[in-house]
């Protein structure tokens, strides 16, 4: 379950939502600056979405690896 959040107000939330979201912040300075387009942005929000869905998607459908692969790569 989420954080209630219920030490802040839904105004106070919703004003950081607006206009503080630092998502929201990096992505009007990248198209100020004009370091990418609106299309490019969209672009790769697609394939970040993309990538995410096939992780989740193997994440829930692959089978779980064999106990023994338990320490496999892990240094003491």
């Amino acid at each position: 379950m989420s954080d209630p959040a219920k030490y802040r107000t839904r105004e106070e939330v919703d004003e950081v939502r607006t206009h503080h979201d630092p998502i929201d912040m990096a992505r009007q300075r990248i198209l100020d600056r004009k370091f990418a387009s609106e299309d490019a942005l969209k672009r790769i929000d697609g394939e970040v979405r993309d990538l995410i869905n096939e992780a989740a998607e193997f994440a829930t459908h692959d089978p779980e690896p064999d106990v023994s692969e338990l320490y496999t790569n892990v240094y003491r």
